[in-house]
């Protein structure tokens, strides 16, 4: 979170600017007493990034397809693994589960840190990770990625099909699930400031040093901003809800 001082009619006007994530619309459908509300709080500036989640499983997985792991998930219980209760790896998972109607059981780590050689030594079975985390084991050999969360393939893994393509007949047409970064304010941003930010972002988006950030971390640039972007936070929080309430998380 970070506090900055834009101009308004002459005058300097302090406000607070948030860097935005998943956490966002999932943190209010799991704990119910938090302070805010996450759409109508806030001022929705732009979108910056989106990076996908991997459904990833250890080298030596017996599993080799998401059919594969389907069929065997529906026989026997699975366990996948997330950096945390909560995060977007963990509501990939939930979201898995209620779609497909398999039994897997959430294995929680402190971040990704911990979560990663769970995996990698095959104590768990799969897990959703995001791309940065686990690009490199997959390039290496070391995990085999079954598919990517996002609604296209991925640029960094173009053999790995989107899972909504491959389970379209399984029930997952509709799988996209992606960890986007966004900034929103507090409401009480003026338009012309909200417009600012806006114009000063679609100039560093257009850098190639951020196309190059972007590219090392596997991301895609996002596109919505100001309305789209609060309608794209929107259906998210509805969405998490549906997943929380089916996998009684709230």
């Amino acid at each position: 979170m970070a506090t900055g001082q834009l101009a308004r009619g002459g005058r300097g006007a302090d406000h607070t600017i948030l860097m935005a994530s998943p956490g966002h619309t999932i943190g209010p459908v799991i704990y119910k007493k938090l302070p805010y509300e996450p759409v109508k709080d806030f001022k929705f500036i732009r979108n910056i990034i989106e990076i996908p989640n991997v459904m990833v499983v250890p080298a030596d997985s017996p599993y080799n397809s998401v059919e594969e792991f389907i069929e065997a998930a529906k026989t026997k219980e699975m366990t996948f693994s997330s950096a945390g209760i909560g995060s977007s790896i963990h509501m990939s998972g939930e979201l898995f589960k209620t779609m497909t109607g398999t039994q897997m059981t959430h294995v929680p780590f402190r971040g990704s840190g911990e979560a990663l050689p769970a995996l990698l030594s095959g104590d768990v079975d799969v897990s959703f990770e995001n791309m940065p985390t686990v690009l490199s084991h997959i390039q290496s050999g070391k995990l085999k990625a079954l598919a990517v969360t996002s609604k296209e393939a991925s640029p960094y893994l173009p053999d790995v099909e989107p899972l909504s393509k491959i389970g379209a007949d399984l029930g997952l047409g509709e799988f996209v699930t992606t960890a986007w970064f966004g900034l929103i304010a507090d409401d009480q941003m003026s338009d012309q400031a909200v417009q600012t930010l806006q114009t000063a972002l679609d100039k560093v988006m257009d850098d190639q040093g951020f196309k190059d950030f972007a590219a090392q971390i596997g991301g895609e640039p996002a596109s919505e901003e100001g309305d789209d972007f609060r309608d794209y936070v929107a259906e998210d929080v509805q969405r998490w809800q549906r997943v929380a309430g089916q996998a009684e998380l709230n």
